[in-house]
């Protein structure tokens, strides 16, 4: 019986390890490309970077280059700042989320039990 118990104990526990980790991450990261697939249509980074060399609205004229490549270029540096400050963030949501367990374990059973 004792040694059931223990394995009903270790099993449960490692898959709320599982579902709370594994499970977790897989959600934080699916949201996250939804996300930056939703903002994506905003900045359009992937297609400036594409048509980085090529003008803007199609004007073939030397002005038409520059203009093309300073724009998609400024587009391309602001689109990918605020990507990386959004994943840091959401990097940042996920560590918190992930150390919740450790923080009820660790410091709310120790509190009551110290």
């Amino acid at each position: 019986m004792p040694i059931y118990l223990a394995e009903r104990f270790y099993r449960s526990v490692a898959d709320f390890l599982t579902h709370w980790y594994v499970g977790g991450f897989r959600y934080f990261f699916r949201q996250a490309m939804i996300f930056l697939r939703s903002l994506d249509r905003t900045f359009a980074v992937r297609v400036n970077v594409r048509n980085i060399f090529e003008p803007l609205y199609q004007d073939q004229s030397f002005i038409g280059h520059v203009f093309g490549f300073l724009m998609r270029s400024t587009k391309i540096i602001i689109g990918s700042s605020i990507y990386v400050i959004l994943m840091i963030g959401v990097s940042v949501i996920y560590v918190l989320w992930a150390s919740l367990p450790f923080y009820a374990v660790f410091f709310k059973i120790i509190r009551i039990n110290g």
